[in-house]
């Protein structure tokens, strides 16, 4: 298979069109589906086994996970793929497949990393947004850092399988895509739309406040990094800033605090040269915030 789509399922009952939805969309593509159901829904299994059998034949895989966390279920994933490439999907979005597989093939031998363009979809008040690769080089990381998700990166699997996922619920996803910057992958860019993500969703995790103490956890583990490549310490700085600002945002009294002592373990960590890159990032995420 050329790529191994990843999809841990928590929620199966409430997502089981767009699932059903990502399924057809593959269209006879090289692809190999690794579904995670980390879930005590009954009959989940069962139904989602039908949907397959009907719709992939062969090219897919059920597993099952009961420790309720993303993080767990993405690395009982990687375990299981063999395709060349890999993409981490949520179960209530909806990959560009045939996108995906269009771009990897014009890729360069030596890349391990591919980011895509994405559109949001507000459930809410049904608008949509296009977030577009930022050209301007010196923007560009900036607007990735500002948007990171995940299934935006499509990667090698050799590169997917030398770290793990913590198995948490919230910034896990972060913490992975900073080890794997720490290995200085070479990375494209395309302004090719890979994926659909949607917000408004009242059973979405990133939508939980109790979920936020793993964020915090998060950033404790990241400052606690010492050694990191040069080609890639800019792109670690924008994403611990964003997570701080997530959680002085949304945090309770008690995160809010954390965030702040936080932050200012983050600026006695990095050089003076770097302070203007990352004034200039907390600027452009004020303006989405």
């Amino acid at each position: 298979m050329i790529l191994s789509v990843i999809i841990p399922i928590g929620n199966f009952f409430s997502n089981v069109q767009n699932i059903k939805n990502i399924i057809t969309s593959s269209n006879n593509l090289s692809i190999e589906f690794v579904f995670v159901l980390d879930t005590d829904e009954k009959s989940a299994y069962q139904r989602l086994h039908k949907l397959c059998e009907v719709n992939l034949k062969s090219n897919y895989k059920i597993l099952k996970c009961e420790n309720r966390n993303p993080g767990s279920s993405r690395n009982l994933g990687i375990q299981s793929s063999t395709g060349k490439w890999i993409i981490f999907c949520d179960c209530d979005d909806f990959p560009y497949l045939a996108n995906i597989i269009n771009s990897i093939a014009t890729v360069k031998v030596e890349s391990q990393i591919l980011i895509g363009s994405f559109e949001v979809e507000n459930l809410d008040i049904s608008s949509q947004e296009y977030f577009n690769v930022e050209l301007n080089a010196s923007k560009k990381w900036q607007e990735i850092a500002s948007n990171p998700g995940m299934w935006r990166w499509i990667m090698k699997r050799n590169l997917v399988s030398s770290t793990r996922f913590l198995n948490l619920s919230m910034g896990e996803d972060q913490r992975y895509l900073i080890e794997i910057l720490g290995f200085e992958p070479v990375i494209e860019f395309t302004n090719t739309i890979f994926y659909r993500y949607r917000v408004g969703r009242s059973d979405s995790l990133t939508g939980s406040k109790d979920k936020l103490i793993d964020l915090a956890r998060v950033i404790r583990s990241e400052l606690a990094i010492k050694a990191f490549p040069k080609k890639y310490l800019v792109v670690r700085h924008f994403l611990i800033l964003r997570q701080i600002m997530t959680l002085l945002k949304h945090g309770a009294l008690t995160h809010k605090i954390k965030a702040i002592n936080y932050f200012m373990v983050f600026l006695f960590s990095i050089s003076i040269s770097d302070y203007k890159s990352c004034i200039q990032f907390i600027s452009y995420q004020l303006k989405k915030f």
